[in-house]
């Protein structure tokens, strides 16, 4: 019952352009995302010494504005005793 049907040959190729093709695009992808995480790092690098900048010009802005008003409560001090002296002196003179 079992016969022989004589030798079988056969050639197998496996065709790999379209895999090369996909791992080319995906090494293109993937180092286009290498140099956009580049840049987004070297954005928030740049954004933080612009807050940290940010940060130390408000502080200078803050003292600045503590002094002008220590000055101007000062001033407003001298003002009123000078206005008190002046009106001392009317009333005296009257």
């Amino acid at each position: 019952m079992a016969q022989s049907l004589g030798h079988l040959a056969a050639t197998v190729s496996l065709d790999i352009d379209p895999f090369t093709a996909r791992a080319k695009v995906l090494k293109s992808q993937i180092k286009a995302t290498a140099n956009a995480l580049r840049a987004q790092e070297a954005a928030i690098k740049g954004s933080s010494n612009s807050i940290n900048n940010m940060r130390a010009a408000y502080a200078t802005m803050s003292q600045q504005m503590r002094n002008y008003n220590a000055q101007l409560q000062q001033s407003k001090r001298i003002m009123d005793n000078m206005k008190n002296s002046e009106v001392a002196r009317s009333n005296a003179a009257n």
